[in-house]
């Protein structure tokens, strides 16, 4: 069997692939849960400074082939969800990532500072669509000084949950802020903002639009993957790559690997198939390093063929 354990942000991971950051990671039986799948860190819901309840029902659609949610941000607050990490920190060996959604520059700092006891790393995510109108996502520059601040709070791992970018220009600026600014490691891509599902008459979500997951969004994905990989590559910078999009199989885990994932976030399907879904896709993943005859994960990173 091929060796599935890999370095990432130089932590030693039994497999390559994490929860991204969603459905069921927010309460302490969550991520114990969590704790005891096959994976190798743990991510947390996205966390805000204040206690979020979220859009309006109904706010999430399981379609043919993808899935639309318009979930803006439920959780407890920061303050709640201390109680949450100081638990699973006592029930798990794994690293644990903070998922961060701050509204402004001034809510980094005390989050951070409450969290880094109980955490390794944090995620600041910088790219839901279904807050603030998305004006947080909607152009590179003005993000700079967040993520500026977001490096200087914390001597702890740090990661950027970007959005998709369908341009490449776009792409490539945000790369270098990502270079700039030191950041650890990027995750992309979170979900396509702006889509609209109508039954009827009517959108099938309360908010009319959310952010579209799920199969069909695996094409983006591993192509915003292999381009960041291949200017981050260029540029010699170390930045490593979550990737994540449309990831249900150990397939899709495999491809990912391919364009440049260093690990792999499974969102959607993990919202699906919550009990047995790390298992199938490692299992599968391990299976194809077997067939293809690599012998350790790390193998296959970065090795798409494109002549």
């Amino acid at each position: 069997m091929a060796n599935m354990k890999t370095k990432f942000l130089d932590w030693e991971l039994e497999y390559p692939i994490t929860n991204g950051s969603g459905p069921f990671s927010t309460t302490a039986n969550d991520l114990i849960n969590l704790g005891n799948s096959n994976i190798g860190f743990i991510t947390t819901k996205t966390i805000t400074f204040s206690k979020r309840k979220g859009n309006t029902f109904p706010r999430i659609y399981i379609g043919d082939g993808f899935t639309l949610n318009s979930e803006g941000l439920p959780n407890p607050g920061y303050k709640k969800m201390i109680d949450n990490l100081k638990e699973i920190r006592t029930k798990t060996k794994k690293k644990i990532i903070a998922s961060l959604g701050p509204f402004n520059i001034h809510e980094i700092e005390p989050m951070i500072n409450e969290f880094e006891p109980y955490v390794d790393g944090f995620e600041l995510n910088l790219s839901c669509p279904n807050v603030n109108g998305g004006k947080t996502t909607a152009a590179n520059k003005p993000i700079v000084e967040w993520m500026d601040m977001f490096k200087d709070f914390t001597s702890k791992k740090t990661i950027v949950k970007l959005p998709p970018y369908l341009e490449t220009g776009a792409l490539e600026e945000m790369a270098e802020i990502v270079i700039k600014t030191r950041i650890g490691a990027i995750g992309t891509i979170n979900s396509l903002g702006n889509a609209l599902v109508i039954k009827g008459k009517k959108p099938v979500l309360a908010n009319t639009w959310g952010g579209m997951a799920g199969k069909s969004i695996k094409p983006i994905g591993l192509g915003n993957v292999h381009r960041f990989y291949k200017f981050f590559k260029d540029m010699g910078a170390k930045i490593e790559i979550i990737g994540v999009g449309g990831i249900s199989t150990g397939q899709d885990a495999f491809e990912y690997l391919l364009a440049g994932a260093n690990v792999v976030g499974v969102s959607s399907a993990y919202m699906l198939d919550k009990k047995e879904i790390f298992t199938n896709i490692t299992s599968e993943l391990n299976a194809i390093l077997d067939k293809e005859g690599y012998s350790d994960v790390s193998q296959v990173i970065g090795k798409l063929e494109t002549k």
